[in-house]
Parts: structure tokens; C-alpha cells; sequence
């Protein structure tokens, strides 16, 4: 059984909702707008909510802002309260494309694509009368990986190009990550690397806030668990292949080395290094 698909209680859906709705940083409490900093699955899609002041001072309305990892290129917004999609943000543009009234509906299915106007700047905070833009939705740690039960084929450049659109290079690099996913109590992201073929493996970092050192690794493909980044010592233990398991609980301490140097990109043969996970929550935002 996969390591991620034990880590998924039955009722995972029902804390994370809670945990969504309930999470806004004091940073955050004063601004007019913000976007909740993490992805949460749901079945085939991800969202996170956009929060909003209608008039400044007011209090606060959220809309929803919904990934489909089979539409990559964008960012579809839902309104909860009419129960309806009302516009898309273009992540390769950089524009937003908002819908005329008769086309909003409650399922995107349902929308003809040339209902979708050339994408354009940012429109006014909903409801709002003052003028002000909404800010674009963040997309610099790209769009949220796919189910964490989902074991991932190799990767194409082309497919990496349509994970990560806002990448500017004529060619993805050679390691790349997604943004990150809150799922129950930890983070994971996807590691997408090329040992030297033309493909990309794809490998997993999870992250547990209740080890906030540490960033695991995970092999999907021989589900087990390979190696972890310290933070604090901005170095690396690898697992010898006896020590590699499926559960982190089942590896003990004394198993992980003493944090060194990143290790080659896995299966590679040129000695090329692996480059540190992207930051996090905790010690990693200060990376």
C-alpha cells in the first residue's frame, strides 16, 4: 500500500475544509485581499480561497479559486455565493478572462471555451465600488501537484512545461518542484528530475510541521522513503537502500546519517547535485 494512501483518514475532507475556513494569518488579518497561502485537495481538483473586502474596513467574503491539474493553464474562480463560475485567470498570459453574466454557470463543463474573452488585466474586487483590481492569484511555486495517492508516470518536457507554464526557459531545468499541498498534517510536493534522459522521474518531499527540521523524501515508484533535508543543517541524510521504507515511523533515527551534501539527482551519473526543496512553513519560509 502506498506510504501517502495511509497517511489519508476516511474523514480527510471534513478536517480540511475546517482547517481551510479556519486559517488566516495576523499578517493577513489587515488586508483588503489575500489568497490562503496553501492548496487543499478535493477528489479531482485543488483550491484555495481568495478573501476579500468588499469596502475597506469591512469584514470579510472569500470567493473560491479551483485547479484542475487536467486544465493546467489555469485558475478557475467560483463564487459560492450564486454558486457559480465567473471567470478564469490565465497563468501563461498572465490575464484574466471574465465572464459575461449569461455565461456564468455552477460547472465548467458547461462552459464553451469561446465564452472565455482574450485574457485582460485583473477585474475590481467583487463588489467593490472604489476602483481597486483584485491582485493576481500567486503562482510562483506553480500549480499544486495531483492526489498524493496517484503514482506519477515519467514526466515529458512538454508536460513539465504544462505543469510549470510560468516557467520562462525555452526548456524546463533539468530539477524542478510544484507548489506545495496541505494535506491532513503535513505538506508534500512533487520533485520532478532528470537523471539524463529526456523524461522526468517523479519522487515526493513531505513535510510535517511537528518536524519542522526536516523535509522527507519519498520514491513513489518503489514506495518507500529514500532520504530527508535538515533545514537546520542545510544538509541531506541518505538511507542506505536496507533503511529505505515505506512508513517514516518505521525508519529509526540512528538510520539517517549525519547531514551532508545533497546527493546526485537520483539515477543520474554525472555527478550533477540535487538542489534543496523549496521553503515552506516554519523554518523553511526563511530559507
Amino acid at each position: 500500500m502506498n506510504l501517502l494512501k495511509r497517511l489519508i483518514p476516511p474523514g480527510w475532507l471534513v478536517a480540511v475544509l475546517i482547517l481551510c475556513v479556519a486559517s488566516a494569518g495576523s499578517a493577513d488579518a489587515a488586508a483588503r485581499q489575500y489568497y490562503s497561502k496553501y492548496w487543499v485537495r478535493n477528489g479531482a481538483y485543488n483550491y484555495k480561497h481568495y478573501r476579500y473586502q468588499p469596502t475597506a474596513g469591512a469584514g470579510y467574503k472569500y470567493h473560491h479559486v479551483v485547479y484542475y491539474p487536467t486544465r493546467p493553464r489555469y485558475y478557475y474562480y467560483y463564487n459560492p455565493y450564486t454558486k457559480k463560475y465567473w471567470g478564469r485567470f490565465d497563468i501563461a498570459a498572465n490575464g484574466y478572462s471574465l465572464l459575461a453574466a449569461v455565461d456564468q454557470t455552477e460547472k465548467i463543463a458547461d462552459i464553451p471555451e469561446k465564452a472565455f474573452p482574450k485574457p485582460a488585466p485583473m477585474p475590481d474586487v467583487p463588489e467593490s465600488k472604489d476602483g481597486v483590481k483584485m491582485d493576481t492569484p500567486p503562482v510562483d511555486d506553480g500549480p499544486p501537484p495531483p492526489p498524493p495517492s496517484e503514482v506519477l508516470p515519467e514526466q515529458t518536457k512538454a508536460q513539465i512545461k504544462e505543469i510549470r507554464p510560468e516557467l520562462t526557459e525555452k526548456d524546463p531545468p533539468r530539477e524542478t518542484f510544484s507548489g506545495w499541498c496541505k494535506q491532513d498534517d503535513y505538506y508534500y510536493c512533487n520533485y520532478y528530475c532528470k537523471p539524463a534522459t529526456t523524461t522526468y522521474h517523479v519522487h515526493r518531499c513531505i513535510y510535517y510541521p511537528t518536524q519542522p527540521k526536516y523535509v522527507y523524501y519519498y520514491n513513489p515508484a518503489k514506495d518507500k522513503c529514500w532520504g530527508r533535508y535538515d533545514v537546520e543543517a542545510k544538509g541531506y541524510s541518505l538511507l542506505e537502500e536496507k533503511d529505505r521504507k515505506s512508513k517514516i515511523s518505521d525508519i529509526p533515527e540512528s538510520a539517517f546519517p549525519k547531514p551532508g551534501e545533497l546527493p546526485p539527482i537520483p539515477g543520474s551519473k554525472d555527478g550533477v547535485k540535487m538542489v534543496k526543496p523549496p521553503g515552506v512553513v516554519g523554518l523553511l519560509e526563511n530559507e
